[in-house]
């Protein structure tokens, strides 16, 4: 302990054992400086001081309390020395709440994604600008919905060196029962070894999302449960439903169709360009669900690898 007197008393007392408060500043601020050593330039002046803080209070509070001044021993007045930890049903809420405030401070974790995104859009609305309903529109479509799902999927490794960051804060909070969670980099904690591990999934997922090789030839190795925890197969299956279900396209003559024409002879209809992905329904509520799903698994492995981390660390 370093101080349990008044607070109209910090400042007398921090001088008589050597330390000068200086004029309009906080004192519960200066005070933290003080104590602080993980962020001290000099480490060991640090914990000299803060031996020297944590001593002469020790020494002080064995002598007779000041007059109207309380002992190191008793609270203040009106103060209670309950636990002030936060309730298992406030928890979320307040990790939210320092979640959001971290997100608009953190320009590189937050921000620049946010850029990135902006320029995405801007580049896939300028790149795909003219695209028509004539076939040849067709290839044009699907890759641009297979690019920008694969773009945003990529562009997620951005925020590993912010959460290997927050990792660092997650154990020293495990006390206050405040728990954050990410899979990947809790289990690796190092950013060169993350950032492969992350692009090598991403790269994987890709491969089987049902655009580079679809789901009617995909090999059953990969078919049979790669792509059922590949989120981007499912995003995919989504837009490409959404783009084509309801759609015609135009062939440049009759016999000309690069796909199945229609009754007319002259026009490819979407869903002609569906079941040759194999994508003969969409059922966007099981989806959604297996999407959701995905991410509860892979908090779930997050907040194992972080508590067994943690308690390896305590034991250890």
């Amino acid at each position: 302990m370093c101080y349990g007197g008044p607070r109209a008393g910090i400042a007398a007392y921090f001088s008589s054992v050597g330390l000068n408060m200086p004029p309009q500043i906080n004192p519960a601020e200066w005070i933290l400086e003080l104590v602080d050593t993980d962020f001290a330039k000099d480490k060991d002046e640090g914990s000299r001081r803060l031996q020297h803080i944590t001593g002469s209070w020790a020494a002080h509070g064995e002598k007779p309390a000041l007059a109207g001044e309380p002992g190191p021993s008793s609270p203040p007045s009106g103060l209670s020395l309950r636990s002030s930890r936060k309730s298992r049903l406030m928890q979320p809420l307040h990790l939210l709440h320092r979640s959001w405030i971290k997100s608009y401070r953190d320009l590189v974790a937050y921000w620049i994604r946010v850029g990135m995104y902006t320029c995405l859009a801007i580049l896939m609305g300028t790149t795909w600008l003219r695209l028509g309903l004539s076939q040849n529109d067709i290839t044009p479509r699907i890759t641009a919905l297979s690019f920008s799902g694969a773009f945003m999927s990529f562009m997620a490794v951005a925020y590993i060196p912010a959460y290997i960051e927050d990792q660092a804060t997650f154990f020293k909070e495990r006390a206050n029962g405040l728990v954050p969670c990410g899979f990947v980099a809790s289990v690796l904690p190092n950013f060169i070894v993350a950032l492969a591990v992350v692009a090598f999934a991403n790269g994987l997922w890709m491969c089987v999302n049902g655009f580079i090789v679809s789901a009617t030839i995909l090999n059953v190795f990969w078919r049979s449960w790669v792509t059922e925890i590949d989120y981007q197969n499912w995003a995919f299956r989504v837009m490409m439903w959404n783009e084509f279900h309801a759609q015609n396209f135009q062939c440049a003559a009759v016999g000309s169709c690069s796909s199945p024409p229609g009754p007319d002879g002259t026009t490819i209809p979407g869903t002609s360009v569906l079941e040759y992905y194999g994508y003969n329904s969409c059922r966007l509520g099981a989806y959604a669900g297996y999407m959701i799903g995905i991410v509860v698994v892979y908090r779930l492995l997050a907040w194992l690898a972080l508590t067994g981390v943690a308690i390896d660390r305590q034991l250890g």
